[in-house]
């Protein structure tokens, strides 16, 4: 009977999934739950209201997990999922959408201007990540695109989250991070969060249209993920990334694992108990 290698799941599609096997990462295989998995429950609880049923995840599986599969030809057969070290999940009212497992932090992509700033929506991701076991990360982006009249406000809430957090800053689609604002040097760029991100995995997450694409080919020199436009009508982005899907920066010097997500307008948290929330 062959033995079961381990590898860690790159792309989640339906009831498929693709594996990268470990330590080598190489070749990428095509691969399904074995039947017994695909009967087994491990949706995790939500906090719900008495009465309500609890909320399920999407999938089973996550990018970012540990597997052991049997390899058959270029496909293969999982059977088992390994504990996950952590996660970073969000919530709909009706279900847990997980997002990336086993990384080493979570990096926000927010826009300072285009779609405009959402402290709401850094907050939550905060909590998720707290909950999750996950270190955050807050990279500010567009800050050549700010009005002066909100200089002010900006940079105070950007001090005030650097209490807490690392977080920096850049404008991801000149060629060198420059801005108008001189504060922004306050904080570290887009070379510094290259080197943060050069070891380990790292997922990026954020709304739609604050970089993130630009983000992820920048870091991998290419073009990887399609960029989208701001929409004129509701001044939100558009979605160009559909499935999470995990990146190798082939230039790395040490297994640098890239997990790209797609664009979201709302993160919520009702997957979060109000204990949790509050801690």
């Amino acid at each position: 009977m062959s033995k079961t290698q381990e590898g860690i799941i790159s792309l989640v599609y339906g009831a498929y999934y693709n594996v990268r096997p470990l330590p080598d990462l190489q070749p990428e295989l095509r691969a399904k739950l074995r039947g017994r998995l695909r009967l087994q429950s491990r949706h995790k609880k939500g906090s719900r209201p008495p009465g309500e049923d609890p909320l399920k995840e999407r999938h089973l599986i996550m990018v970012g997990d540990r597997v052991r599969f049997l390899r058959e030809h270029n496909n293969a057969i999982i059977e088992e999922v390994l504990e996950r070290r952590n996660a970073v999940q969000r919530a709909t009212q009706y279900e847990i959408q997980s997002l990336g497992a086993n990384l080493d932090r979570a990096v926000l992509v927010a826009s300072l201007s285009t779609p405009p700033l959402r402290t709401g929506f850094i907050d939550r991701f905060l909590v998720s990540c707290h909950a999750g076991k996950v270190q955050p990360v807050l990279l500010f982006t567009k800050p050549d695109l700010v009005d002066e009249l909100d200089e002010e406000d900006l940079h105070a809430v950007l001090s005030e989250y650097n209490r807490f957090y690392p977080v920096y800053c850049a404008n991801l689609i000149a060629s060198e991070a420059v801005s108008s604002i001189e504060w922004t040097a306050e904080f570290p760029g887009l070379s510094e969060l290259t080197a943060l991100l050069d070891r380990g995995v790292s997922l990026l997450c954020g709304q739609s249209g604050t970089g993130k694409s630009t983000l992820l080919n920048r870091l991998l020199n290419s073009s990887a993920q399609k960029i989208g436009d701001i929409s004129s009508s509701t001044g939100k982005g558009k979605h160009t990334t559909t499935n999470a899907a995990l990146f190798i920066r082939e230039d790395s010097a040490h297994d640098c694992l890239l997990i790209d997500t797609p664009g979201v307008r709302e993160w919520g948290v009702q997957h979060l108990s109000r204990e949790e929330i509050l801690a």
